[in-house]
């Protein structure tokens, strides 16, 4: 699949770069050049489907540049072998609905794309024989999921900044209690704004980026945010839920149901 930065729509990147990069060289976010389209017979066809196949459908075009089947299939299973037997629930509240996202290893719903994006990585780095570090900014939630996700992953050393005393106790302890030897976690005095720009500044820095081979897990990497509209799938395809409210978290989360509507899902709002 072909890429684009947001901020040149002319140089074309290719799928691999967009997993090695996470952020665009030219400090755009990656972006397709052109979204897959499914058809309402195809979506349709899914409907009272489990999580993995519902994942392998939207993934597959998207990772198919870099994996076989088989191996997606693998990368799929294997990431959410350790969520709760269900991976996701609904419960009603009042005339709404509450789609249950803390079926995950740490809770958070930054869980959901996080093991899958770590499961891509360990495939994508043994088979290719590479290296990777990975620096990532949070405010609580993402740390500890990128932490438990990517920890004990031998090609992969995590560098996670979050703002001092801004966290939950919990979640601080989530993040600096992995036992894990590829793990780093800096606590800043500042804000989350203030980590999130410090990574920025990293993936600009062009002498940084020759000597390591840097990518980022926030919401501004492309296969972070894609995982994230699997469970809006799931939502529609076995409960016919179509409009969503998202209280929380950054942008990246409403932006992937935004992807999945324009890539054919029949969501409305």
């Amino acid at each position: 699949m072909d890429y684009i930065s947001t901020r040149d729509s002319q140089k074309i990147y290719s799928s691999e770069q967009v997993l090695n990069y996470g952020l665009a060289p030219d400090g755009g976010l990656f972006i397709p050049k052109e979204l897959p389209k499914f058809s309402l017979e195809s979506i349709n066809s899914l409907k009272g489907s489990d999580y993995q196949e519902i994942a392998f459908f939207i993934l597959k075009p998207f990772l198919n540049d870099l994996f076989s089947d088989i191996e997606i299939k693998k990368i799929i299973n294997e990431a959410y072998n350790k969520f709760d037997k269900e991976i996701v629930s609904i419960s009603p509240v009042g005339q709404n609905t509450l789609l249950n996202l803390f079926h995950g290893p740490t809770l958070a719903f930054k869980d959901y794309a996080m093991c899958l994006l770590a499961k891509m990585y360990e495939y994508y780095l043994k088979k290719n024989n590479k290296k990777l570090v990975i620096v990532g900014a949070t405010s609580g939630d993402t740390g500890s999921a990128a932490i438990h996700a990517f920890k004990g992953i031998n090609s992969i050393k995590i560098f996670i900044l979050h703002p001092n005393n801004s966290t939950s106790i919990f979640q601080r302890k989530q993040m600096t209690s992995s036992g894990a030897n590829n793990v780093f976690n800096l606590a800043l005095e500042g804000s989350f704004d203030d980590c999130q720009t410090l990574v920025k500044e990293i993936f600009n820095d062009e002498s940084l980026n020759k000597n390591y081979n840097f990518t980022a897990v926030n919401s501004i990497n492309w296969f972070r945010v894609l995982p994230q509209s699997i469970y809006y799938a799931w939502s529609y395809l076995n409960h016919s839920i179509d409009s969503f409210v998202v209280p929380s978290g950054n942008f990246g989360n409403i932006y992937s149901a935004y992807v999945l509507k324009k890539m054919g899902f029949p969501i409305k709002n």
